[in-house]
């Protein structure tokens, strides 16, 4: 038994863990459903940051969803009102629409989820990523707390880019970008 729950034990610490390939496989070849949320607010502390995405993650993990940690970044307008664009850093997760193993679902859809968390961690917005009903192509885009649209997105794929990108994703030391997939690009 002590056997099987250190197996077991490995096999959740590893669905923490991921690589910018195991990303891009879940959405290109596996096309599986998922959302992007951040607890992090300029307003906090980094040890206040550090509680509330701690705190997301566990509601993410007692709902029965795997997901794992990223960073993000995006040019954000300083609150001075004087025009400036500052780059600002956040620690993330990649929640994946797919079973646990370790924590049966709640019942909660993923698209939900993302929209409670964004909600109460007071983002403007939170990615997801679903494949199309006929095309069977990922369709991924920023949503508002309400399930919006946002005016940007409408994405298909990520693409691993130079650290010093605008808009950016990290797992692992390696830096990615959403971007729409060309119309004669091979899956």
């Amino acid at each position: 038994m002590k056997e099987i729950m250190k197996s077991w034990r490995s096999t959740v610490d590893q669905i923490s863990e991921t690589t910018y390939r195991r990303v891009l496989q879940k959405i290109e070849d596996l096309k599986v459903p998922f959302a992007i949320v951040t607890a992090d607010r300029p307003e906090y502390s980094r040890g206040q940051n550090d509680m509330r995405y701690s705190e997301m993650q566990q509601a993410v993990k007692a709902a029965g969803f795997p997901f794992a940690k990223l960073l993000g970044s995006w040019p954000v307008k300083s609150e001075e009102g004087d025009g400036a664009v500052e780059k600002t850093v956040l620690k993330s997760i990649i929640i994946y629409d797919e079973e646990r193993g370790d924590v049966e679902r709640t019942g909660v859809e993923l698209k939900e989820l993302a929209k409670i968390l964004c909600k109460k961690y007071e983002q403007r917005a939170f990615v997801f990523g679903e494949p199309g009903e006929d095309t069977n192509e990922m369709y991924i885009n920023a949503y508002n707390q309400d399930g919006s649209e946002t005016d940007y997105g409408d994405w298909s794929t990520i693409q691993q880019i130079p650290d010093d990108g605008d808009f950016w994703s990290k797992v692992r030391g390696t830096t990615f970008a959403f971007k729409k997939k060309k119309e004669n690009e091979s899956q």
